[in-house]
């Protein structure tokens, strides 16, 4: 596997590679996805939203990244962006 390191890109090494299931990965939400979320939020709360066919799948991931509450993704359902059975495969209830 290639890593960056300081810039440069090299090939890791046996040890490196070994201990890559012993890194824990955190998931946290980027700058970006918190902008992303709050211009789809609000888009969908001033009416003004284009909906798109992949909007389930990014209501998804800002639910799965704890950015969106399952309150908020009730709000797409509210306003008919999603479905019920939509918001049931996102939040599990």
């Amino acid at each position: 596997m290639i890593i960056n390191e300081n810039g440069v890109s090299r090939e890791m090494t046996a040890d490196e590679e070994a201990r890559m299931g012993e890194i824990a990965i955190i998931d946290a939400p980027s700058q970006l996805d918190l902008i992303g979320a709050q211009i789809l939020y609000t888009a969908l709360m001033t009416d003004t939203l284009i909906k798109a066919d992949h909007t389930f799948e990014v209501v998804r991931y800002f639910y799965g990244m704890k950015i969106y509450s399952a309150v908020q993704v009730y709000h797409f359902v509210d306003k008919s962006v999603l479905t019920a059975e939509q918001y049931n495969a996102i939040v599990g209830e």
